[in-house]
């Protein structure tokens, strides 16, 4: 399959793009680990259900995920 050139740059931006995306939420919510939540936050209903903690093993492994899509969709962008 032949792709043209301004396609393969959409793509490779937007793969770029989740990529970055993914990797500053995965080191914001390391950095936030184990951190005692902000008033604001213990307000929210993620908060108020599973606990801070569970909140942010979630956004570790949504971030994590992010992360690895952006790198495989990257990697196959860049294949090309």
């Amino acid at each position: 399959m032949a792709w043209d050139p301004a396609t393969v740059a959409i793509r490779m931006v937007r793969s770029v793009g989740v990529l970055l995306v993914g990797t500053v939420g995965f080191a914001a919510s390391l950095r936030r680990l184990g951190g005692p939540a902000q008033a604001v936050e213990q307000s929210g209903w993620l908060y108020q259900q599973f606990g801070s903690q569970r909140v942010m093993y979630g956004m570790l492994a949504l971030t994590g995920l992010m992360v690895l899509v952006g790198a495989v969709l990257t990697w196959n962008v860049w294949r090309k």
